[in-house]
């Protein structure tokens, strides 16, 4: 079995051009969790400059494998294997803003990073870093994220950034081939990772409140007295003796306003907040109640009250019924099935960067989705750095705990199904071994039907492994569905798509290629997509490859592997419904 260790170091490169006697090169070896400026003060040779290795800029060299400026408050692992220019500028009386996190975040190594160009940004009001990008900073900015990170979050972990803009900003993705396509602020920056972003700032909020309120509490950023974002903590010093927590700071002391007498309490009469929130819930209640025809005031004579009740509940019935069909309680036996076959989940791994979930099938491949290895930039013999790892069950595992194996070669991949069968590298004579303990589900495949549900296995988010239990299988006629094709009727085809099939899931980036099962253990999906509503929110479907697909489309247009994936008495199964009879080449 071939293992691939993280390690514990991290290594990189800074040019000191103006070190006396002459420019050195430093190689930094250092613990992947310690802060970069740390690890820079702590080598022997910059002590004297020691103090203003806290104002220093790190530039990528041409030939460094991290193409951005990072925020030197960022952790080693972030920048590993780079090679930078150390510059100070004359003009920096201070030090740097830098990044906040806790402790966890710093240790954590499922990181992702992406890339905002700044070069552009000459006007004031364009501008989304504190200090004058063109004048301080790299053409491009590194911008280091965590595995829940959304493209928001991790912008406003950043010391460098004017998070007092980023609610009206817009994220467009460069690309040497296409127009630059504009991004929501919530994607998944898991999804987007060495992707390189031009910013604008514009009039309109490109995030509902909600999302904004929920990225600050993610990266424990509070709002002040004048409205300015503010941390509520940092790693190494206190608060108060923080120079890089102050230089991250819009607010101080003498900026708020000192208050005399006693303060309104939540629901005081007295505070005109209060009574201007009561009157927007009134105002939203009354606009619900005459768009759903609904009556939502509570009436004092029993009678009246008694038929809106009713009324009400009648109103609900048909939501709380579908939720009760499906959601009837799973039986220890069938969990413990269930956990038996989740050694067979794993995670797909490329230069430690999680890009999807995948499973295993015959003796020695796994399936996932073919977007998963396109992100992951996988291709037939192509496959350098890639592994998949079957025991990712907590954040911070045990070198011992690792279940690994190498990534050998892409054997086939379909476009219309969006899957793909990548080969391990498993010695031969460790096939059996392998198949006892990390069985391959090709013989549990079944067939889905309406009013079903799916148990999904995967790591959302390239988080530890885990389970959505007994999504409901949606009728195509459901309201849910109905109501998205109203405002997309483009998607019509996609979802309609007799290889795939509709649910409800929780589970979001990082999860495809995750496997299905439904209520009695069959494997019937494969999790492949989310469909917003509109860009930025969250899914109002979820859907998967039919795993009956992928068996048909394998045996008309792959007999070979066909036949090395599935057992004999797999070979000649045929199950009810189109998906076995369409062509998909």
């Amino acid at each position: 079995m071939y293992v691939i260790m993280f390690s514990e170091k991290v290594t990189f490169e800074v040019l000191f051009e103006n070190l006396k006697p002459c420019g050195k090169k430093r190689s930094i070896t250092a613990p992947g969790s310690q802060r970069i400026v740390d690890a820079l003060q702590a080598v022997q040779g910059l002590q004297k400059i020691k103090k203003d290795l806290q104002k220093v800029f790190l530039d990528p060299l041409p030939d460094s494998k991290v193409k951005g400026e990072p925020n030197i408050g960022s952790p080693c692992s972030s920048i590993a294997g780079g090679k930078f220019k150390a510059r100070f500028h004359k003009n920096l009386k201070d030090v740097q803003s830098l990044s906040i996190y806790d402790d966890d975040g710093l240790k954590s190594r499922k990181r992702s990073r992406f890339y905002v160009n700044v070069s552009e940004q000459r006007s004031r009001s364009q501008w989304i870093t504190k200090m004058e990008p063109t004048k301080f900073h790299f053409r491009t900015l590194l911008i280091d994220c965590l595995p829940n990170d959304t493209l928001l979050s991790a912008l406003l972990r950043d010391g460098r950034i004017d998070n007092s803009k980023m609610k009206k900003s817009v994220l467009s993705e460069c690309s040497d081939h296409s127009v630059p396509i504009v991004q929501a602020l919530m994607d998944d920056a898991h999804s987007h990772h060495d992707s390189t972003f031009v910013s604008e700032v514009i009039d309109e909020p490109q995030v509902s409140e909600d999302d904004w309120q929920e990225s600050l509490r993610k990266v424990q950023i509070d709002y002040g007295v004048d409205r300015n974002p503010t941390h509520k903590g940092s790693i190494g010093p206190t608060v108060t003796q923080s120079p890089s927590y102050e230089g991250r700071t819009d607010t101080s002391a003498s900026s708020v306003p000192s208050t005399s007498g006693s303060t309104p309490k939540v629901g005081n009469p007295g505070s005109q907040e209060n009574k201007s929130d009561e009157k927007m819930y009134a105002e939203w209640q009354t606009l619900a109640a005459k768009l759903l025809k609904l009556d939502l005031l509570p009436k004092e004579s029993e009678i009246k009250e008694k038929k809106r009740r009713k009324k009400l509940d009648k109103f609900a019935e048909p939501f709380v019924q579908e939720y009760h069909n499906v959601n009837q309680g799973t039986t220890v036996l069938m969990m413990s099935k269930l956990i038996g076959h989740s050694v067979s989940v794993g995670v797909v791994v490329k230069n430690d960067h999680c890009y999807g979930t995948c499973f295993r099938v015959g003796p020695k491949f796994v399936l996932t989705n073919k977007h998963v290895t396109k992100l992951a930039d996988l291709s037939s013999g192509s496959c350098n750095d890639a592994f998949v790892e079957f025991n990712y069950l907590k954040a911070f595992p045990n070198e011992e705990d690792f279940v690994r194996f190498i990534v050998k070669d892409v054997k086939h991949s379909q476009d219309d199904l969006d899957y793909c069968i990548l080969e391990l590298d498993i010695p031969t004579g460790q096939f059996q071994l392998v198949q006892e303990r990390l069985p391959g589900l090709e013989s549990l495949i079944g067939s889905t039907s309406e009013g079903s549900t799916v148990t999904i296995i995967g790591h959302p988010g390239g988080q530890p492994k885990k389970l959505d239990v007994r999504c409901p299988v949606l009728n195509p006629n459901n309201n849910k569905v109905t109501h998205y094709l109203k405002i997309h009727p483009s998607k019509a085809q996609d979802v309609y798509h007799p290889g795939r099939t509709i649910y409800k899931s929780t589970f979001a980036h990082g999860s495809s290629g995750s496997p299905g099962f439904d209520q009695y253990g069959n494997l019937v999906v494969m999790h492949t997509r989310g469909y917003p509503l509109h860009a930025g929110s969250h899914s109002v479907l979820e859907q998967g490859i039919r795993l009956t697909a992928i068996h048909g489309d394998l045996r008309r247009n792959k007999p070979d592997l066909f036949r090395a994936i599935f057992p004999p008495e797999c070979w000649d199964t045929v199950w009810p419904g189109t998906e076995e009879h369409m062509d998909c080449s």
